[in-house]
């Protein structure tokens, strides 16, 4: 079917209500995303859409106005075409942080594409302040724009914020980590404090 093979992204839907759908095989067009035979999928305004490239980076869109036709009587499939606006880091960030996840129960998590096998640890503020102070440095040492120096910064105050909150969301803060630039420091900083806040019960 030629609209199914135009459907070269993968994406990561993530819904207001907390609802993360992964795998979404689509077509990322500026400010237009294409979804053929979305099935039971549901996707409204505010939603977000998240597509990692293969360089690494990744890109995240608020979703305006989600279009959906049911096709033409078996020869165009239903399909979805979502008005979106790409956003920077910051708003990224602040809109992951805005989405609510809803949990309950005794150590109660979420896995957000990954199988939860950690064992409870608690970790004293010191660990992390002192993850944070790492990342910043290496943000502040590397070679990227002065532009994006100032949105990792953004990203990292979200962060660490959250951490001092004494309930952060580990979903929202590994998401926000893994927004930050994609430079050998900054990354190797981040995925240590991943791995403590992985660990959080």
């Amino acid at each position: 079917m030629v609209l199914a093979s135009m459907m070269r992204d993968t994406i990561q839907v993530l819904k207001v209500n907390g609802e993360s759908i992964p795998n979404v095989r689509a077509s990322v067009q500026g400010d237009k995303i294409m979804i053929v035979s979305p099935g039971k999928l549901v996707i409204g305004v505010g939603d977000l859409s998240r597509r990692k490239m293969s360089n690494g980076a990744e890109e995240t869109y608020h979703v305006d106005n989600p279009e959906f036709s049911e096709g033409s009587h078996g020869a165009i499939p239903p399909f979805y075409t979502l008005h979106v606006r790409k956003l920077g880091l910051p708003e990224a960030a602040k809109a992951i942080q805005n989405i609510t996840f809803n949990v309950t129960g005794h150590n109660a998590r979420i896995n957000n594409n990954s199988t939860d096998s950690s064992t409870n640890v608690v970790h004293s503020s010191n660990q992390f302040s002192r993850h944070i102070s790492q990342l910043r440095s290496a943000v502040t040492e590397s070679e990227i724009s002065g532009e994006a120096k100032s949105e990792a910064g953004e990203v990292i105050d979200e962060v660490e914020s959250q951490l001092k909150s004494g309930k952060p969301t580990r979903s929202v803060v590994i998401a926000l980590l893994n927004a930050l630039p994609k430079v050998t420091a900054v990354t190797n900083a981040a995925a240590s404090l991943i791995k403590l806040v992985k660990e959080l019960s």
